[in-house]
């Protein structure tokens, strides 16, 4: 048993001791983008500091499989209650699927990176599947929900907009 898997292991340096904080990150890599990205994005951070506050979910960031969703550079699943009762929300991102996600959106102006992918699975999926940013409480947001947000966070950081069919 880890007694600081609260913490990722570093009690030091990621503290949660009364286990709050309802984002988990898979990998300090993924930990790091998204402290940045909260950085440069107040709407990014106003979408994981509601996920963090709301006790009705437990949300796991890191890098993994996204062929669930179709392989793309992101994937966002609800994955059943836990013994707490909470929602869980599994948000992964693919490399793989990043570069491909890139190549397309670049043919149609935009391009996509990790920081755009994750504003769209956290702000937009994850997020609104709470209820909080235009989904109805307990379904992962549309795409068309997911997109809106991954606008205005590629708004706040300087990101191209993303040409997209929907």
């Amino acid at each position: 048993m880890n007694l600081y898997g609260y913490a990722g292991g570093d009690p030091v340096n990621f503290s949660d001791p009364f286990g709050l904080f309802d984002v988990r990150y898979e990998d300090r890599a993924t930990e790091a983008v998204v402290a940045d990205l909260r950085k440069r994005s107040k709407s990014f951070d106003d979408a994981v500091t509601k996920l963090e506050n709301d006790s009705r979910v437990l949300v796991t960031i890191g890098r993994g499989s996204t062929i669930p969703c179709g392989g793309s550079g992101g994937c966002t699943q609800a994955l059943g209650r836990n013994a707490a009762g909470q929602q869980g929300i599994a948000v992964t991102w693919d490399p793989g699927g990043i570069v491909s996600d890139h190549r397309l959106e670049a043919r149609m102006g935009g391009g996509a990176d990790l920081r755009t992918v994750l504003g769209h699975e956290v702000a937009g999926h994850a997020l609104g599947g709470v209820g909080l940013f235009g989904g109805r409480a307990g379904l992962l947001c549309d795409q068309v929900c997911a997109i809106t947000a991954e606008q205005t966070i590629r708004r706040e950081i300087g990101a191209p907009p993303r040409k997209s069919p929907y």
